[in-house]
């Protein structure tokens, strides 16, 4: 049994990925690593991605029997 729920461990992963991005670009503009700078900008498109899976969780799992639709669709979007 899970303990949290399908929109739950996106959202967590989703709130990880938020505090590694600031760090990374913290981090980069503060030692003035071009790489950190690069690799949390590249963070930041897998935010946006993670953003659009829990809308789509949220919003598609409204209507029960058209669960999985909407995942396919954000799916072709990200």
């Amino acid at each position: 049994m899970p303990l949290l729920s399908r929109s739950g461990r996106v959202a967590l992963l989703l709130g990880l990925n938020i505090i590694m991005f600031l760090a990374e670009l913290i981090v980069g503009y503060t030692t003035g690593s071009l790489a950190l700078i690069a690799d949390a900008f590249h963070m930041l498109s897998d935010v946006l991605s993670q953003i659009i899976a829990l809308y789509a969780i949220r919003v598609g799992c409204l209507n029960v029997s058209s669960c999985q639709r909407p995942l396919y669709m954000v799916s072709l979007v990200s």
